[in-house]
């Protein structure tokens, strides 16, 4: 996948004023982030109410359901999707691809599925303890990833 390099994230996300990377606050920079609506990542956080602010809007042509706040480390950025890939939510309001996954038209339902569950996170669940109150809670995170993993060695 085409990536921005970590210069032009800065310079894109200035002009939004959106911080990804700040060297000395590491990893207690955080910033919003609009969730796709029907994404994994909508239905993970569907019932969680702490540090959501819930919204339907189109964004980047994406219909949009909810914002949350995450943690910031990185400074790389996706530019362009692979073709059997989906967004599944976008820093706000700069529009960087914060997720990504699958998308359902490319998987299998079967057992041998080419396509098995793939996600890619920019943000850090596990770096969410050092300013927890702030950002949204990593657990329904985790909590699928172990899920996925698991069903996986089981099938």
């Amino acid at each position: 996948m085409p990536a921005y390099h970590p210069t032009e994230i800065e310079t894109k996300t200035e002009v939004n004023q959106v911080k990804h990377r700040d060297y000395q606050c590491f990893d207690r920079i955080k910033h919003e982030v609009a969730l796709v609506k029907n994404s994994n990542l909508d239905n993970w956080y569907n019932f969680y109410k702490k540090n959501i602010r819930r919204n339907n809007f189109e964004f980047i042509d994406q219909k949009i359901s909810k914002i949350i706040i995450v943690n910031s480390v990185h400074h790389q950025g996706i530019k362009v999707l692979g073709a059997k890939l989906k967004a599944e939510a976008f820093s706000y309001p700069d529009g960087l691809i914060e997720a990504y996954s699958v998308s359902e038209d490319n998987k299998n339902s079967s057992k041998n599925s080419k396509y098995p569950f793939i996600m890619g996170i920019q943000w850090h669940p596990e770096y969410s303890h050092t300013i927890k109150k702030q950002v949204i809670d990593p657990f329904p995170i985790l909590k699928q990833f172990c899920l996925k993993c698991l069903n996986n060695k089981l099938t």
